[in-house]
This record gives C-alpha cells, sequence and structure tokens, in this order.
C-alpha cells in the first residue's frame, strides 16, 4: 500500500512567503483491493522504477518519453503524467528534480 499526498483543490494552500501553493496535510491510500487500485498501483510502481533508472543514468527525459516506455500499460498519457504528479508529491519534490521535463510543443 503506498500513501499519497492529496492533490485535490481543498488540500492546496498558498505560502505567501515562498510565493508557492504547498500540499496539506490530506493524504490517500494505494492498495491491492480490487483491480481499479491494483492497475493505479502497478502504474506508480513501474512510473517509480522508470524514474530510478533516469535518476541513476544521470538523464533527462520528457512526460512524453515516459509514456512511451509502456505504451501498453499506461494507456494514455494522461495516466503516467497524473501520477508522476503523485509520485513527486510522495518524495516531497517537483517533477524537473526527477528529472521530467515538459514535452516541446512542436
Amino acid at each position: 500500500q503506498f500513501e499519497v499526498p492529496s492533490r485535490s483543490a481543498g488540500n492546496q494552500i498558498y505560502v505567501p512567503e515562498l510565493e508557492r501553493i504547498v500540499l496539506g496535510k490530506k493524504k490517500g491510500t494505494r492498495t491491492f483491493l480490487n483491480v481499479k487500485e491494483c492497475r493505479k498501483t502497478t502504474i506508480t510502481t513501474r512510473v517509480m522504477q522508470l524514474l530510478h533508472q533516469v535518476l541513476s543514468k544521470e538523464i533527462h527525459i520528457t512526460k512524453r518519453d515516459l509514456f512511451y516506455t509502456d505504451v501498453k500499460l499506461f494507456v494514455d498519457q494522461s495516466e503516467s503524467d497524473g501520477v508522476l504528479d503523485d509520485v513527486a508529491t510522495m518524495i516531497g519534490c517537483t517533477r524537473s528534480n526527477l528529472h521530467v521535463v515538459a514535452s516541446d510543443k512542436v
């Protein structure tokens, strides 16, 4: 089971000193209780594995690159993007700290 900080609007707090929006204390969990939850947990685990590889190699990738590493699992890029945000909030960093950048607009 994973504990994930809630990214809902009700859990976002603006901190003027930081000029930044931070997350509050509300959390959600990812379990293996049903197919939907199991799938989300599997995607979370896969994203964490891919991020570990990226960070170990000291390279940068785009969100689109991340999606295309396992299209069969992610199915839609919004799934990998959302889980990427969840992982960043789980460990308390930004997406760019994980060496993942936004895709270039062509």
